[in-house]
Protein backbone atom coordinates (compact mmCIF):
# COMPACT_ATOMS: atom_id res chain seq x y z
CA UNK A 1 0.00 0.00 0.00
CA UNK A 2 1.13 3.28 -0.74
CA UNK A 3 1.99 5.28 2.23
CA UNK A 4 -0.21 7.96 3.11
CA UNK A 5 1.59 10.95 5.08
CA UNK A 6 -0.44 12.18 8.62
CA UNK A 7 -0.15 16.01 8.41
CA UNK A 8 -0.62 18.48 10.98
CA UNK A 9 -1.98 22.03 10.67
CA UNK A 10 -1.91 24.69 13.00
CA UNK A 11 -2.40 28.62 12.25
CA UNK A 12 -0.27 31.25 14.27
CA UNK A 13 -1.73 34.79 14.68
CA UNK A 14 -0.91 38.04 16.94
CA UNK A 15 -4.26 39.15 18.23
CA UNK A 16 -5.48 43.04 18.76
CA UNK A 17 -3.08 44.57 16.54
CA UNK A 18 -5.22 45.22 13.55
CA UNK A 19 -3.56 42.79 11.35
CA UNK A 20 -7.05 40.90 10.30
CA UNK A 21 -6.35 38.04 12.53
CA UNK A 22 -10.17 36.79 11.97
CA UNK A 23 -9.30 36.33 8.03
CA UNK A 24 -7.08 33.31 8.95
CA UNK A 25 -10.49 31.01 10.14
CA UNK A 26 -11.45 31.52 6.47
CA UNK A 27 -7.43 30.82 5.32
CA UNK A 28 -7.01 27.63 7.70
CA UNK A 29 -10.29 26.16 5.58
CA UNK A 30 -9.07 26.43 2.09
CA UNK A 31 -5.57 25.09 3.40
CA UNK A 32 -7.10 22.22 5.06
CA UNK A 33 -9.02 21.44 1.71
CA UNK A 34 -5.73 21.61 -0.24
CA UNK A 35 -3.66 19.38 1.66
CA UNK A 36 -6.85 16.72 1.77
CA UNK A 37 -6.60 16.53 -2.36
CA UNK A 38 -3.65 15.33 -1.79
CA UNK A 39 -4.60 12.48 -0.52
CA UNK A 40 -3.04 13.39 3.17
CA UNK A 41 -4.20 12.21 6.53
CA UNK A 42 -4.31 15.75 8.40
CA UNK A 43 -4.36 16.25 12.08
CA UNK A 44 -6.34 20.13 12.75
CA UNK A 45 -4.96 22.46 16.02
CA UNK A 46 -8.22 23.57 16.22
CA UNK A 47 -7.06 26.31 18.69
CA UNK A 48 -5.46 29.51 16.76
CA UNK A 49 -1.49 29.78 18.19
CA UNK A 50 -1.82 32.98 20.17
CA UNK A 51 0.08 32.20 23.33
CA UNK A 52 2.99 30.34 24.12
CA UNK A 53 0.51 27.87 25.94
CA UNK A 54 -1.67 27.08 23.02
CA UNK A 55 1.42 26.22 21.25
CA UNK A 56 2.80 24.25 23.93
CA UNK A 57 -0.62 22.50 23.70
CA UNK A 58 -0.32 22.36 19.94
CA UNK A 59 3.07 20.32 20.21
CA UNK A 60 1.15 17.92 22.72
CA UNK A 61 -1.21 17.10 20.00
CA UNK A 62 1.26 16.11 17.16
CA UNK A 63 3.71 14.48 19.05
CA UNK A 64 0.27 12.27 20.24
CA UNK A 65 -1.18 11.97 17.16
CA UNK A 66 2.47 10.86 15.59
CA UNK A 67 2.06 13.22 12.69
CA UNK A 68 4.83 12.55 9.86
CA UNK A 69 5.26 16.11 9.66
CA UNK A 70 2.98 19.78 10.72
CA UNK A 71 2.31 22.84 8.32
CA UNK A 72 2.74 26.05 10.58
CA UNK A 73 0.08 28.31 8.79
CA UNK A 74 1.65 32.08 9.73
CA UNK A 75 -1.55 33.68 9.46
CA UNK A 76 -0.58 37.02 10.68
CA UNK A 77 2.56 38.21 11.42
CA UNK A 78 3.94 37.14 14.54
CA UNK A 79 6.84 37.42 17.52
CA UNK A 80 8.73 33.97 18.06
CA UNK A 81 8.06 33.33 21.09
CA UNK A 82 4.31 32.07 21.02
CA UNK A 83 5.62 29.36 18.62
CA UNK A 84 8.57 28.23 19.89
CA UNK A 85 6.88 25.82 22.45
CA UNK A 86 5.94 23.65 19.82
CA UNK A 87 8.83 24.10 17.40
CA UNK A 88 11.46 22.80 20.71
CA UNK A 89 8.42 20.01 21.55
CA UNK A 90 6.98 18.78 18.52
CA UNK A 91 9.91 16.43 17.76
CA UNK A 92 8.45 16.96 13.92
CA UNK A 93 9.76 18.69 10.30
CA UNK A 94 7.84 21.70 10.16
CA UNK A 95 7.05 23.40 6.87
CA UNK A 96 6.33 27.14 8.09
CA UNK A 97 3.43 28.44 5.23
CA UNK A 98 3.55 32.07 4.54
CA UNK A 99 1.29 34.01 2.30
CA UNK A 100 0.40 37.50 0.39
CA UNK A 101 -3.29 37.05 0.25
CA UNK A 102 -3.87 39.99 2.21
CA UNK A 103 -1.20 42.63 3.10
CA UNK A 104 -2.69 43.62 6.15
CA UNK A 105 -1.96 40.20 7.27
CA UNK A 106 1.62 40.93 6.68
CA UNK A 107 2.83 36.91 6.83
CA UNK A 108 5.32 36.82 5.20
CA UNK A 109 7.07 39.12 7.93
CA UNK A 110 5.84 36.89 10.24
CA UNK A 111 7.54 33.85 9.02
CA UNK A 112 11.05 35.85 8.59
CA UNK A 113 10.95 36.33 12.31
CA UNK A 114 10.52 32.28 12.74
CA UNK A 115 12.17 30.77 10.54
CA UNK A 116 16.01 31.44 11.57
CA UNK A 117 15.20 30.01 14.72
CA UNK A 118 14.05 26.64 13.32
CA UNK A 119 17.50 27.00 10.85
CA UNK A 120 19.84 27.85 13.82
CA UNK A 121 18.44 25.18 16.05
CA UNK A 122 19.30 22.90 12.86
CA UNK A 123 15.69 21.35 12.89
CA UNK A 124 14.13 19.87 9.60
CA UNK A 125 12.28 22.35 7.61
CA UNK A 126 10.16 23.14 4.89
CA UNK A 127 9.38 26.80 3.61
CA UNK A 128 6.42 27.62 1.49
CA UNK A 129 5.35 30.90 0.03
CA UNK A 130 1.95 31.24 -2.19
CA UNK A 131 -1.80 30.50 -2.06
CA UNK A 132 -3.51 27.60 -1.44
CA UNK A 133 -3.90 26.63 -5.27
CA UNK A 134 -0.59 27.02 -6.11
CA UNK A 135 1.23 24.21 -8.05
CA UNK A 136 4.67 24.80 -6.95
CA UNK A 137 3.90 24.85 -3.58
CA UNK A 138 1.62 22.01 -3.32
CA UNK A 139 4.18 19.97 -5.49
CA UNK A 140 6.73 20.80 -2.69
CA UNK A 141 4.67 20.49 0.07
CA UNK A 142 3.32 16.83 -1.52
CA UNK A 143 7.12 15.76 -1.91
CA UNK A 144 8.32 17.10 1.10
CA UNK A 145 5.65 15.20 3.14
CA UNK A 146 6.20 11.49 2.16
CA UNK A 147 9.90 11.84 2.53
CA UNK A 148 8.57 13.01 6.54
CA UNK A 149 6.31 10.05 6.14
CA UNK A 150 8.68 7.49 4.78
CA UNK A 151 11.22 8.85 7.57
CA UNK A 152 8.76 8.32 10.31
CA UNK A 153 8.21 4.51 8.73
CA UNK A 154 11.70 3.71 9.07
CA UNK A 155 12.18 4.34 12.56
CA UNK A 156 9.32 1.81 12.85
CA UNK A 157 10.92 -0.75 10.90
CA UNK A 158 12.31 -3.87 11.11
CA UNK A 159 14.15 -6.09 9.01
CA UNK A 160 15.39 -9.64 9.10
CA UNK A 161 19.08 -9.71 8.04
CA UNK A 162 19.79 -13.39 7.57
CA UNK A 163 23.54 -14.42 6.99
CA UNK A 164 25.28 -11.19 7.25
CA UNK A 165 26.63 -10.40 3.70
CA UNK A 166 28.63 -12.98 1.25
CA UNK A 167 32.34 -13.67 1.73
CA UNK A 168 32.42 -13.26 -2.14
CA UNK A 169 31.24 -9.76 -1.93
CA UNK A 170 32.64 -7.39 0.26
CA UNK A 171 30.61 -4.55 -1.14
CA UNK A 172 27.50 -5.68 0.13
CA UNK A 173 29.09 -5.49 3.54
CA UNK A 174 26.92 -3.03 5.85
CA UNK A 175 27.12 -1.11 9.26
CA UNK A 176 24.25 -1.83 10.88
CA UNK A 177 24.99 0.71 13.05
CA UNK A 178 25.03 3.27 10.25
CA UNK A 179 21.62 1.94 9.05
CA UNK A 180 19.96 2.54 13.06
CA UNK A 181 21.59 6.07 13.06
CA UNK A 182 20.72 7.29 9.42
CA UNK A 183 17.20 5.42 9.04
CA UNK A 184 16.18 4.08 12.63
CA UNK A 185 15.34 0.98 10.82
CA UNK A 186 16.10 -2.06 13.49
CA UNK A 187 18.04 -4.84 12.22
CA UNK A 188 17.32 -8.29 13.45
CA UNK A 189 19.81 -10.66 12.83
CA UNK A 190 19.60 -14.56 12.13
CA UNK A 191 21.88 -16.75 10.58
CA UNK A 192 21.33 -19.18 7.57
CA UNK A 193 21.27 -22.40 9.72
CA UNK A 194 18.27 -20.61 11.05
CA UNK A 195 16.16 -21.10 8.19
CA UNK A 196 18.15 -24.73 7.08
CA UNK A 197 17.27 -25.83 10.35
CA UNK A 198 13.62 -24.03 10.90
CA UNK A 199 12.40 -25.64 7.55
CA UNK A 200 13.18 -29.07 8.58
CA UNK A 201 10.27 -28.87 10.77
CA UNK A 202 8.03 -28.10 8.24
CA UNK A 203 5.64 -31.05 7.58
CA UNK A 204 5.88 -33.04 4.65
CA UNK A 205 2.16 -32.88 3.44
CA UNK A 206 2.45 -29.33 4.22
CA UNK A 207 5.47 -28.57 2.05
CA UNK A 208 3.78 -30.66 -0.64
CA UNK A 209 0.81 -28.37 -0.66
CA UNK A 210 2.81 -24.94 -1.07
CA UNK A 211 5.24 -26.96 -4.06
CA UNK A 212 2.10 -27.69 -5.95
CA UNK A 213 0.79 -24.17 -5.32
CA UNK A 214 3.80 -22.38 -6.63
CA UNK A 215 4.04 -25.21 -9.74
CA UNK A 216 0.33 -23.55 -10.99
CA UNK A 217 2.58 -20.15 -11.11
CA UNK A 218 4.67 -21.52 -13.82
CA UNK A 219 4.69 -22.34 -17.12
CA UNK A 220 5.85 -25.39 -16.88
CA UNK A 221 8.43 -27.45 -14.41
CA UNK A 222 11.17 -29.49 -15.12
CA UNK A 223 12.77 -29.69 -10.99
CA UNK A 224 12.70 -32.44 -9.17
CA UNK A 225 9.82 -32.94 -6.46
CA UNK A 226 12.30 -32.89 -3.42
CA UNK A 227 14.14 -29.74 -4.79
CA UNK A 228 10.49 -28.15 -5.02
CA UNK A 229 10.09 -29.40 -1.32
CA UNK A 230 13.21 -27.76 -0.26
CA UNK A 231 11.91 -24.70 -1.79
CA UNK A 232 8.63 -24.74 -0.39
CA UNK A 233 9.33 -25.58 3.15
CA UNK A 234 12.41 -22.59 3.06
CA UNK A 235 9.64 -20.39 1.38
CA UNK A 236 6.93 -21.38 4.76
CA UNK A 237 9.67 -21.11 7.40
CA UNK A 238 10.45 -17.66 6.13
CA UNK A 239 6.96 -16.35 6.24
CA UNK A 240 7.10 -17.75 10.24
CA UNK A 241 9.81 -15.71 10.81
CA UNK A 242 8.47 -12.61 9.28
CA UNK A 243 4.90 -13.34 11.33
CA UNK A 244 6.94 -13.77 14.83
CA UNK A 245 9.07 -11.08 14.59
CA UNK A 246 6.77 -8.64 12.64
CA UNK A 247 9.21 -8.18 10.01
CA UNK A 248 8.89 -5.64 7.04
CA UNK A 249 11.42 -6.82 4.77
CA UNK A 250 13.80 -9.42 4.70
CA UNK A 251 17.70 -9.69 3.34
CA UNK A 252 19.08 -13.08 2.80
CA UNK A 253 22.60 -14.45 2.03
CA UNK A 254 21.60 -17.48 -0.34
CA UNK A 255 25.80 -17.95 -1.08
CA UNK A 256 26.80 -20.85 -0.32
CA UNK A 257 24.51 -22.69 2.43
CA UNK A 258 21.32 -21.52 0.86
CA UNK A 259 22.12 -21.07 -2.65
CA UNK A 260 19.35 -21.53 -5.36
CA UNK A 261 16.98 -22.28 -2.96
CA UNK A 262 15.37 -18.47 -1.89
CA UNK A 263 15.32 -17.65 -5.33
CA UNK A 264 11.36 -18.71 -6.15
CA UNK A 265 10.66 -18.17 -2.27
CA UNK A 266 12.23 -14.28 -2.68
CA UNK A 267 10.21 -13.28 -5.84
CA UNK A 268 7.15 -14.52 -4.09
CA UNK A 269 7.61 -12.74 -1.11
CA UNK A 270 8.11 -9.63 -3.15
CA UNK A 271 4.67 -10.40 -4.91
CA UNK A 272 2.99 -10.56 -1.36
CA UNK A 273 4.05 -7.03 -0.67
CA UNK A 274 7.24 -7.80 1.50
CA UNK A 275 10.20 -6.37 0.06
CA UNK A 276 13.34 -9.30 -0.38
CA UNK A 277 16.79 -9.44 -1.92
CA UNK A 278 19.50 -12.00 -2.10
CA UNK A 279 23.17 -12.47 -1.52
CA UNK A 280 22.85 -10.25 1.45
CA UNK A 281 21.83 -7.26 0.10
CA UNK A 282 20.57 -5.01 3.18
CA UNK A 283 21.09 -1.64 0.86
CA UNK A 284 19.38 -2.90 -2.02
CA UNK A 285 16.53 -4.59 0.71
CA UNK A 286 16.32 -0.89 2.16
CA UNK A 287 15.72 0.95 -1.21
CA UNK A 288 13.55 -1.71 -2.40
CA UNK A 289 11.13 -1.05 0.88
CA UNK A 290 11.50 2.70 0.52
CA UNK A 291 10.34 2.44 -3.17
CA UNK A 292 7.33 -0.28 -2.51
CA UNK A 293 5.70 2.19 -0.31
CA UNK A 294 6.17 5.27 -2.31
CA UNK A 295 4.55 3.61 -5.12
CA UNK A 296 2.48 1.04 -3.58
CA UNK A 297 3.53 -1.77 -5.70
CA UNK A 298 5.80 -4.83 -5.81
CA UNK A 299 9.47 -4.49 -6.62
CA UNK A 300 11.71 -7.30 -7.45
CA UNK A 301 15.40 -7.54 -8.40
CA UNK A 302 15.53 -7.92 -11.95
CA UNK A 303 15.00 -7.05 -15.64
CA UNK A 304 11.60 -7.41 -16.74
CA UNK A 305 10.80 -10.43 -19.34
CA UNK A 306 7.72 -8.01 -20.69
CA UNK A 307 10.54 -5.77 -21.06
CA UNK A 308 12.93 -7.72 -22.53
CA UNK A 309 11.23 -10.42 -24.21
CA UNK A 310 12.96 -13.56 -23.31
CA UNK A 311 11.38 -16.52 -21.01
CA UNK A 312 12.67 -16.44 -17.88
CA UNK A 313 14.02 -19.67 -16.45
CA UNK A 314 13.73 -20.07 -12.30
CA UNK A 315 15.62 -23.47 -9.98
CA UNK A 316 14.84 -24.50 -6.62
CA UNK A 317 18.50 -25.52 -7.02
CA UNK A 318 20.58 -22.90 -8.86
CA UNK A 319 19.07 -19.92 -10.65
CA UNK A 320 19.78 -16.35 -9.08
CA UNK A 321 17.24 -14.41 -11.21
CA UNK A 322 13.45 -14.58 -9.83
CA UNK A 323 11.01 -12.28 -11.59
CA UNK A 324 7.67 -12.30 -9.95
CA UNK A 325 5.65 -15.86 -10.58
CA UNK A 326 2.66 -13.59 -10.39
CA UNK A 327 3.14 -11.23 -13.27
CA UNK A 328 5.96 -12.23 -15.80
CA UNK A 329 4.32 -15.24 -18.56
CA UNK A 330 6.40 -17.83 -19.84
CA UNK A 331 7.93 -18.85 -16.64
CA UNK A 332 9.65 -21.90 -16.48
CA UNK A 333 10.88 -24.05 -13.35
CA UNK A 334 13.65 -26.39 -13.95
Amino acid sequence: MMIKPKIGICTVVMKNLNLGEDDSVCYQKELITSVKRLGFDIVVAEKFISTPEISKETSALFKKEDVDAYILFVGTFTDDKRVMPLITGAGKPVIVWAHDISAFNVSITGAQNIMPNIYDLGLEYRFIYGNFDDKAALRDLYTFSRACAIKNKLSKTKIGYVGGHPSIMTCQTADEIAVKRIFGITLIDFGNEDIITGRQKIGRIESEKKWEEIKKLAGKVKASKENGIITSSTLIYILKMIKEYSLDAISINCFPNLKGQVCIPISLLNDMGIPSACEGDLNSTILMYILHNLSGLSLHLYLSAEWVGVEYTLSPTRSAIFPPLKSVSPVSII
